[in-house]
């Protein structure tokens, strides 16, 4: 079955009796985007006594990056990812990656020392300055 014919519960909201169907009452809940797509919305109501005026989708994170969409330059950043302010992917390597050791000691004057450097991701080109 695919997403568009599955049923998702995304919130529950209890609508307040306002004794009156031009009395209104602003309800508002927070809910969590359950798959990316676009869906058919449908409202079961449980207990009558209210007029619906109105429903806001509002601060929407649809990559679920932290970046709300409306600030997304990235929109479809993967899962998990490292995103900046614009929810972009930041370029990162792991701490470890670059290794330096001392192989062979030199005395001053002279230049017969030797230092061992070592990449640990080699996938990508790297500029080493001593």
């Amino acid at each position: 079955m695919d997403d568009m014919n599955r049923e998702y519960e995304i919130c529950v909201v209890d609508t307040p009796n306002t004794n009156g169907w031009q009395n209104w009452v602003t309800t508002s809940v927070n809910s969590k985007v359950v798959a990316k797509g676009i869906f058919k919305l449908r409202l079961k109501v449980l207990k009558g006594g209210f007029n619906l005026n109105w429903i806001k989708f509002s601060n929407i994170d649809t990559d679920d990056d932290g970046v709300l969409d409306k600030n997304d330059r990235c929109p479809e950043t993967p899962s998990g990812t490292q995103v900046d302010f614009n929810g972009c992917q930041v370029f990162s390597l792991p701490v470890d990656n670059n290794k330096v050791s001392v192989n062979s000691a030199t005395c001053i004057g002279s230049s017969d020392g030797l230092i061992g450097l070592s990449i640990e991701d080699a996938s990508y080109d790297y500029t080493i300055t001593v």
